[in-house]
């Protein structure tokens, strides 16, 4: 049995990339015979089907320097292992999974250089740091070629998949709103944001949000997510007069009340390097509004992605009305659910497989 070493500085949480490590690791071993041993140095404590080698917490080290560290213990255990796959957090692997463009990130959001800028500098700068990329979209694949010059042939483009929960019968709509204390008669607008409200373009939401209102009374919205500056949009919420409207509160595990509670899903990113939030609703069949520059609008239909795509303010708006009325033929999003339902786990395993089998 051939054996990686898959070192994830920080496996605690739900992130996209934690999620994408805990469904494709299982799937790879049992299917390809391919045994994947995680590197961490955090975990939730949980049972994990797969080994996990805990590296100390580096309490005292921030960014650059803790990657940096993390990096040269993953070096020194990385021997016994015929690949090497890392996740951002290296400066030498066979294969880098990349989940987030850091560079365009800091630019479209306009912040300060940092250590994690500086160590994906430093990593996807380097012609020693890895032999392939795998990057999660070709909005990914671009940028990296664009701005590091890397080989197009050394990117592989593997989509994540989504929560297959979201793909199966929803619960009752009313009764999901009521869940989350929504009026169950009031039309809802969704933006699961998870975190980093500005990428997610909540400021944007509230704003399209202000301009359905003016119009259309009985609307109501909910956000899903953590941001240190939550106080921030709440102040923005009340000036705009929805403080009474939309709701935010923190990331929720139950998938099924989310998505069955949603009328439309708008997801007015600034960019997002792929959106499994996105594939999840869109799996869901719920009717999608969302920004150009996102990943998973890749894997849309085009009728949906002609429809969907949105490239300002007003534009989400008027899309938003078209939905709200009633106005759009609900089967573009029942065929393009369809096809992302077809975007499995067990297919985003195999595209791994066949990349780690140039190194086996």
């Amino acid at each position: 049995m051939s054996k990686i070493l898959l070192p994830i500085l920080n496996m605690k949480g739900s992130s996209g990339a934690v999620n994408y490590v805990k469904e494709t690791v299982p799937i790879i071993k049992e299917r390809y015979a391919v045994e994947t041993e995680i590197l961490t140095s955090r975990t939730d404590n949980d049972y994990y089907p797969f080994k996990i080698i805990k590296m100390p917490l580096i309490k005292n080290f921030r960014g650059y320097w803790k990657r940096l560290l993390f990096s040269a213990f993953a070096k020194i255990i990385s021997k016994k292992y015929d690949i090497i796959n890392g996740h951002g957090e290296l400066l030498k692997q066979d294969i880098l999974t990349l989940h987030n463009l850091i560079h365009l990130s800091y630019e479209k959001l306009n912040r300060k250089k940092d250590g994690l800028w500086f160590f994906h500098q430093k990593m996807l700068s380097s012609k020693d740091s890895f032999k392939i990329i795998i990057a999660n979209s070709a909005f990914m694949k671009k940028d990296l070629i664009e701005r590091f010059g890397i080989k197009e042939e050394n990117i592989k483009i593997v989509y994540p998949s989504y929560n297959p929960i979201a793909a199966k019968e929803l619960p009752d709509k009313k009764e999901a709103k009521i869940f989350f204390g929504l009026n169950p008669d009031k039309f809802c607008f969704l933006l699961p944001a998870s975190g980093d409200f500005e990428k997610r373009g909540v400021r944007r939401f509230i704003r399209i949000l202000s301009q359905v209102n003016l119009r259309h009374k009985n609307i109501q919205a909910l956000i899903t997510g953590k941001d240190a500056n939550i106080e921030e949009y709440m102040r923005l919420l009340k000036d705009l007069g929805l403080g009474n409207i939309v709701k935010i509160i923190p990331p929720t595990k139950n998938i099924p009340n989310l998505y069955a509670c949603a009328d439309c899903v708008i997801y007015p990113a600034v960019l997002e390097e792929f959106g499994i939030a996105l594939t999840e609703a869109m799996a869901a069949g719920i009717p999608v509004i969302c920004s150009e520059h996102i990943g998973a609008v890749e894997l849309m239909t085009e009728e949906a992605a002609d429809f969907s795509i949105c490239k300002n303010e007003e534009e989400f708006a008027a899309k938003a009305e078209e939905i709200l009325q009633d106005k759009i033929k609900k089967d573009i999003f029942i065929k393009n659910s369809q096809k992302i339902k077809q975007r499995t786990w067990e297919k985003t395993s195999e595209e791994i497989y066949l990349v780690y089998k140039n190194f086996i």
